[in-house]
């Protein structure tokens, strides 16, 4: 035991590079977007939820996979699938790629920020991203 009292689970741990020079690890997501969604857009999930958003239905972050979705939607049908994705029923969309994947290679239109688990780190065009399998433990 490791100090709390609920059931320990193992959780994958995502390892991003960002324009090759910056690395980062994540736990539960990885969102490359311009400001309100505007333009190409990438979300990979390790997890079910981002904030209120059910954004990968199928997510779990000891599964061995992350949640990939990729894309661009006009600003009328951005506002229709942010209203969806609280429930996850945003997918599937004509305009949206979604996978399971292990890892992936992004590339980007432009220079786009990318928040790691909630936080901004960098702007980047091309995002390398790769899982360790049950890494951490941690007590839920």
């Amino acid at each position: 035991r490791l100090g709390g009292s609920g059931p320990i689970a193992a959780v994958d741990v995502g390892h991003a590079w960002l324009d090759e020079e910056v690395e980062v690890l994540f736990v539960a997501h990885l969102v490359a977007r311009r400001w309100a969604w505007r333009g190409t857009f990438a979300v990979v999930m390790n997890a079910e939820f981002l904030g209120p958003l059910r954004l990968a239905p199928r997510g779990h972050p000891g599964d061995g996979w992350f949640d990939l979705t990729e894309g661009s939607l006009p600003w009328r049908e951005r506002s229709i699938a942010r209203s969806r994705a609280r429930t996850g029923d945003h997918l599937p969309h004509p305009a949206l790629r979604t996978r399971r994947v292990e890892g992936a290679r992004l590339t980007m239109e432009a220079p786009t920020p990318v928040r790691i688990d909630g936080r901004t780190h960098h702007r980047a065009r091309r995002i390398d991203i790769s899982r360790h399998p049950r890494r951490v433990l941690v007590t839920v």
